[in-house]
């Protein structure tokens, strides 16, 4: 795959427009998402399988647009045309159609990328997430016959909590290092 990759790199002079480390230590991996949102570039996760989608949300929380195949938890991260583009995992031609619109778009894919750091913030910062784990300790302490309204605290999503904590302070645990990450100001 990468032989291809590059080839097709050299075919259409992409040179300086493609990212591809040769080799990054987890430290360098927050940065890497910010340099690109500030470059305009757009993180494509053309994953066949993806059981959860935590680097979308590391790339959607630097304000990075993303670009994903649709397939396990991705769709519970990224809603096609609302806080990002999504493409049939099996279909290359379905990923490179949904990047050019990305590229071919840039104030839509702009407003896709504020809402995709927006739902970030919203349903995997640290309240969401404690939120979430009252939640379902409440239902599976909860009796059955208890109504629904008194297991699940006001304000929750009903979304299903995810293992991803986003700080008050607007900073986001990378997980590679489990140290903070600074995330660029709104």
């Amino acid at each position: 795959v990468l032989t291809e990759m590059l080839m097709l790199i050299d075919r259409y002079d992409l040179y300086g427009k493609v990212a591809y480390p040769k080799n990054h230590s987890p430290e360098d991996v927050p940065e890497a998402y910010q340099l690109a949102a500030r470059r305009r570039g757009v993180f494509v996760n053309p994953a066949l399988t993806e059981p959860f989608g935590l680097t979308l949300i590391e790339a959607a929380a630097s304000g990075l647009p993303v670009v994903a195949t649709a397939t396990g938890g991705v769709p519970d991260v990224v809603r096609e045309g609302e806080t990002g583009r999504l493409a049939a995992p099996s279909s290359p031609q379905d990923l490179a159609k949904a990047i050019i619109k990305a590229l071919a778009e840039p104030d839509a894919t702009r407003r896709m990328a504020q809402a995709a750091r927006q739902n970030v913030e919203t349903h995997f910062s640290a309240a969401a997430m404690a939120a979430g784990s009252d939640t379902v300790r409440l239902m599976e302490l909860s009796p059955p016959s208890m109504p629904k309204s008194m297991t699940v605290p006001s304000g929750a999503t009903g979304r299903s909590p995810l293992p991803m904590a986003m700080r008050a302070n607007r900073s986001m645990f990378s997980p590679a290092t489990r140290r903070p990450m600074r995330l660029p100001q709104s």
